[in-house]
């Protein structure tokens, strides 16, 4: 019989009951002989295929078993022949330091790359070499430029075990690094924030006293930890070049009492006071040991002391070689006088960053410092941060830094009040490459800024208080058309436009300060469109909007996006969520506390786009 005689013969609808199939029809005596005999002939050759189909199951399941051991053969003796097999082993080596991350600044005691700043597997590095196969790990371990680095965050709640598990494993890392430099970060979490967060009464060791902490931070029990973790690392401290530090008082005294007479190649220091505001430094013994601790390093050349402070700042008292510094931070709030005080005695610096309390006070102490790239300035007046900013003394202070090399300058406001005055119209910014704006500045001083700033490369704006800078006005001037045939910033490739930062941050201090973004959807698609088509196009593009930002995108503008990204835009636009609860629960996290990188030359890190609550909804990713 053939298919479409046995198709045919066994059709339901060709059957002599077709009429009663499906229905509640009873069959009589008659038709249940009916029936019977009809079935007789399809039972039989259900059987036949059931039969055939068995065997050609069967057939089919040595053949597939073959192929597999076909396949297996063939992809064995492939591997053997693979062209990574080829690689000499030198260069091997070179394609793994190349995979180490250039962010963040130190490398983590991390395998799970998803976690790790939710960027590629190559954040993993280098221990992700080590779990491939025998030879990558040989060769991984046998590298010491893999393991010259390294970040550690140590949480209050571990235990003498697992602080001796930890130990082990940064001794067996640096072991690795043979004789290269050493860059290392080490980050002490906040006691004070797990006694908030976590409270468990018990006793504290102290007489009689107790209180609300984490049940594991008993001092000795911390202390004695990071005194065996501090002795673990001294046998390396000669080898120390760049050296972050994050610690409480009580671990700085035992950082002190372990440290060697020298530290010979240590180029680099950044010190981070956990304890009280100022306490760790202003004490005298405190400044004593400070100053001690810093002539111990003949050949820094960075030192960067934001959260870490001299006593009555008096800061070129210390024994450090000021002529050769190239790197200075300091977020002491110094006054105008003193800063310039410091920075005359540094004629080779090239990147500063400085807060700046501004008294009333002008400036006319002018210091030259031909090799400055970068400045980072954080102001505030004298006598509180909701004082008005004396823009003429500020000016004055600018006006005496001499930097013709400057490339990259960021200027934050930590006022709530607004900028009214551009600080720099006084200086040349012809050849600067990388702005920051933070603050609350009036649009026509972002006016006034972009004419003077020709040759931009990088922008970032961040609205920390009220009303939002940019306006649609702004982006115009960016914008190429037939009226502006010679935009603002020819050269513009990096954009990036952070709205209402305080509010986000959960830190409102008047109910006032609910604002809009000030620029339409409009004009930024209008200028992204343009500037893709620009003889510098557009590369990157983020946008945060506030919780109280009422933007939503249409159709047809999320099509216009959505085109530019496929043709290259690296764009970003997020909307913060309102946030619910403020408190972060504990997580230990290997990069726990790294250290943001010295310049503000990166933007696409998806990190910066988050606040502590996330960054909410992703109108376009």
């Amino acid at each position: 019989m053939s298919d479409r005689q046995y198709h045919s013969s066994w059709n339901k609808d060709n059957s002599p009951f077709a009429s009663l199939i499906g229905t509640n029809h009873i069959p009589s005596s008659a038709e249940l002989n009916m029936l019977k005999a009809l079935l007789v002939q399809p039972q039989l050759e259900l059987c036949q295929l059931e039969a055939e189909i068995d065997r050609v199951q069967n057939l089919l399941t040595g053949l597939l078993s073959e192929k597999q051991k076909l396949t297996d053969y063939i992809e064995a003796h492939r591997a053997l022949i693979s062209p990574i097999r080829q690689i000499p082993t030198e260069t091997l080596a070179e394609i793994f330091v190349w995979c180490l991350p250039t962010e963040p600044l130190y490398a983590v005691r991390n395998l799970n790359a998803a976690e790790l700043h939710k960027t590629s597997g190559a954040a993993a590095a280098p221990l992700v070499f080590t779990i491939i196969s025998r030879d990558w790990r040989r060769v991984a371990v046998s590298t010491p430029r893999l393991w010259n680095s390294l970040h550690i965050y140590l949480p209050p709640h571990l235990s003498r075990d697992d602080f001796s598990r930890r130990i082990a494993g940064i001794t067996s890392w640096l072991q690795r690094s043979g004789s290269l430099p050493i860059s290392f970060s080490i980050h002490e979490a906040r006691v004070d924030y797990y006694a908030t967060n976590f409270p468990v009464t018990c006793s504290l060791g102290i007489g009689s006293s107790t209180g609300h902490v984490h049940p594991q931070l008993d001092i000795t029990v911390r202390g004695e930890n990071m005194q065996s973790m501090l002795r673990a690392l001294m046998p390396f401290s000669s080898r120390f070049g760049d050296l972050s530090l994050s610690l409480s008082t009580l671990s700085f005294s035992f950082f002190h009492q372990l440290s060697p007479s020298s530290f010979p190649t240590l180029e680099s220091l950044h010190l981070y006071d956990l304890g009280t505001s100022r306490g760790l430094s202003q004490s005298s013994e405190s400044h004593d040991k400070f100053a001690t601790l810093l002539s111990s390093m003949p050949v820094l050349r960075k030192l960067d002391l934001k959260q870490f402070y001299a006593r009555d700042q008096k800061y070129l008292s210390l024994p450090c070689n000021w002529g050769t510094m190239t790197r200075l931070a300091i977020g002491d709030g110094l006054i105008p006088s003193k800063a310039l005080a410091i920075l005359a005695e540094m004629p080779r610096l090239q990147s500063l960053s400085l807060q700046i309390t501004v008294n009333e006070e002008m400036s006319n102490s002018v210091v030259h410092l031909s090799e400055l790239r970068e400045m980072q300035l954080q102001v505030q007046q004298l006598g509180g941060r909701h004082q008005p900013i004396s823009i003429p003394v500020l000016a004055s202070l600018i006006d005496c830094i001499q930097s013709p090399s400057l490339r990259s300058l960021s200027l934050t406001s930590l006022s709530p009040l607004t900028v009214s005055e551009w600080p720099f119209s006084g200086v040349s910014l012809h050849a600067l490459e990388i702005l920051e704006l933070d603050g609350t500045f009036l649009p026509m001083v972002l006016t006034e800024c972009m004419s003077q700033t020709p040759n931009l490369i990088t922008f970032m704006l961040t609205s920390r208080f009220t009303s939002f800078t940019l306006q649609d006005s702004h982006l115009s001037c960016l914008t190429s058309s037939p009226c502006n045939l010679s935009p603002l910033w020819p050269r513009l490739q990096n954009i990036r436009i952070l709205t209402n930062k305080h509010q986000v941050m959960g830190r409102q201090h008047h109910s006032e300060l609910v604002s809009m973004t000030s620029f339409t959807n409009a004009a930024l698609i209008t200028f992204l469109e343009s500037r893709s088509q620009a003889t510098y196009p557009l590369k990157y593009c983020d946008v945060l909007y506030s919780a109280q930002s009422q933007t939503s995108f249409s159709e047809a503008e999320l099509y216009t996006l959505r085109n530019l990204k496929q043709n290259g835009l690296k764009l970003r636009i997020y909307c913060h969520p309102v946030p619910a609860n403020p408190n972060i629960p504990y997580h230990d996290s290997p990069e726990g506390g790294m250290p943001r990188p010295e310049n503000i030359t990166h933007i696409n890190v998806e990190s910066d786009m988050e606040s502590r609550y996330g960054h909410g909804a992703v109108v376009i990713l």
